[in-house]
């Protein structure tokens, strides 16, 4: 007997694995170019199958590069049997001979008339299938490379390819792990060492063994308000990027009776903190430019690296953390990080996140979450690692002043100042921070931009529109730090 149960089960788990490998939009691609490529090759097939020449669309093109001549043969001459090989070479020197028909006639006269097969049609179909053989293997590869990017259980573990630059330590991280409340309420000495305060949480400094190492630093975020679910969390521990920071564990949420979420990431000095103490090591332009290209490298793969988009919500400089001897930088706190739904484009939702000073203008007014929220906020970050530790000036100016109006004289005395460098960085941070999301650029093309593999800039229109936004999201700042502007929360880690 039949077991249906069974049947219905794999049945379910055949679409849940078909929707997770190819989602939305990119299983409706991948199944339009099979079909393309099978339609392909089933004409080519056809076209050089026996008699399909003259069936198929292409028997014009052969029957015009036909050709037919008459022979005289002498009295009690035989015909030879090279006949059709002799005459094809004569008649058909520029073509392949594809039938020949000899008739011999009442007049001792031999009618050759040979079909051929034009070599320019030939070169064609080769292309053809040359074409339909690469389309078939470009669509197996994405399928393949999409399949082996999950899990079985359907979690994403891609790992990106090695570069020279120094890697994460935590890149060896299998998996994050699941910790009881109490655990991390011992680890962090029972929450008594608090190194940051943001909207969002605390976060306090703790020692936590990982992986089967030996205990180390960690940073223990104590989450005020709850906005993400287990599975969104084990999906955002599961990402794999030289600058994402790894997320190394949580509180078991079965163990919270009623307590905050806590969140464990590797212990690194904050952006935010190292701008704000004067007595910090200062960061001159070279570190300020790699770090500015380390986060907008990983704000790229959480957009167009994953099978779903992933949008930050809060970039800011408290949440851009870097390591202070190879000022190798990462992007932190995912705790109001969210997937695109069937990896659209823009969708729109009642939940509201960000810091005053990096929210997205358009998002605020239309509610419509898509990438370009992360595009905007690392605009204004831009922004303020180019003015280093001068004052800018008030949003208008920022956006309309030259260039030497803005950055910290201070960057004139580094050896490392490039000013080629800058006016790069204050041009895309205009592009970034216009309030259209439409004429904002991508991630990946922003990295581009400052590899300088973009020769030629979209050029900025209506100034005075972005000027505007940037003006009514700066108003609404409650003071301004006297060495650069107090964009988000000042001096808070979160």
């Amino acid at each position: 007997m039949v077991n249906m149960r069974a049947i219905r089960l794999m049945q379910s788990r055949g679409r849940e694995t078909v929707n997770r490998v190819l989602p939305g939009k990119k299983r409706w691609i991948v199944v339009a170019a099979l079909l393309a490529g099978c339609i392909s090759l089933a004409i080519v097939l056809e076209t050089f199958s026996e008699g399909g020449i003259r069936k198929s669309f292409l028997s014009i093109v052969v029957h015009a590069a036909s050709c037919s001549s008459t022979y005289q043969l002498p009295e009690d001459t035989s015909i030879p049997e090279t006949l059709s090989d002799s005459c094809s070479k004569v008649v058909c020197q520029f073509h392949i001979a594809h039938r020949v028909f000899i008739t011999l006639r009442s007049d001792n006269t031999v009618s050759v008339n040979i079909f051929c097969l034009s070599q320019v049609l030939l070169i064609i179909s080769l292309a053809v299938v040359l074409i339909v053989f690469f389309q078939l293997t470009v669509v197996a590869i994405y399928v393949l490379r999409l399949y082996f990017r999950y899990s079985p259980s359907g979690e994403n573990t891609v790992l990106e390819d090695e570069e020279e630059d120094s890697l994460p330590s935590t890149s060896s991280i299998q998996d994050c792990v699941a910790y009881s409340y109490k655990q991390l309420e011992k680890a962090s000495n029972g929450f008594a060492d608090k190194i940051g305060e943001g909207s969002f949480g605390t976060v306090y400094k703790g020692m936590l063994a990982h992986d089967g190492r030996e205990s180390r630093p960690v940073a223990i975020k104590m989450m005020r308000h709850m906005t993400i679910d287990e599975g969104e969390i084990r999906r955002i521990g599961m990402l794999r990027h030289k600058h994402v920071l790894q997320l190394l564990g949580w509180s078991d949420l079965n163990t919270l009776e009623g307590r905050p979420l806590l969140m464990v990431t590797p212990l690194h000095s904050s952006l935010a903190k190292h701008l704000e103490d004067p007595d910090l090591k200062w960061l001159n332009w070279e570190a300020r430019f790699k770090i500015a290209v380390g986060v907008a490298e990983g704000l790229a793969y959480l957009h167009d690296g994953l099978l779903q988009k992933l949008v930050h919500h809060d970039i800011k400089l408290g949440n851009i953390l870097f390591d202070v001897e190879t000022m190798h930088a990462y992007i932190a706190d995912f705790g109001s990080a969210k997937f695109m739904e069937d990896n659209l484009d823009q969708v729109e939702t009642r939940q509201f996140h960000g810091t005053t000073g990096y929210i997205d203008p358009h998002f605020r007014d239309s509610k419509i979450r898509s990438t370009k929220i992360d595009v905007y906020s690392f605009g204004v970050v831009l922004f303020v690692l180019a003015a280093g530790l001068k004052t800018l000036p008030i949003p208008q100016l920022v956006i309309q002043a030259k260039d030497e109006d803005i950055y910290d004289p201070k960057f004139l005395e580094d050896a490392s100042f490039n000013r080629e460098q800058l006016s790069r960085i204050l041009r895309i941070a205009r592009y970034c921070t216009r309030y259209n999301p439409a004429e904002r650029p991508t991630l990946s093309q922003i990295v581009m931009m400052l590899r300088n593999d973009i020769s030629v800039f979209p050029l900025v229109q209506d100034l005075s529109r972005a000027a505007s936004c940037v003006a009514t999201a700066f108003s609404k700042l409650k003071s301004f730090s006297p060495r650069y502007p107090a964009v988000g929360d000042r001096g808070k880690v979160e």
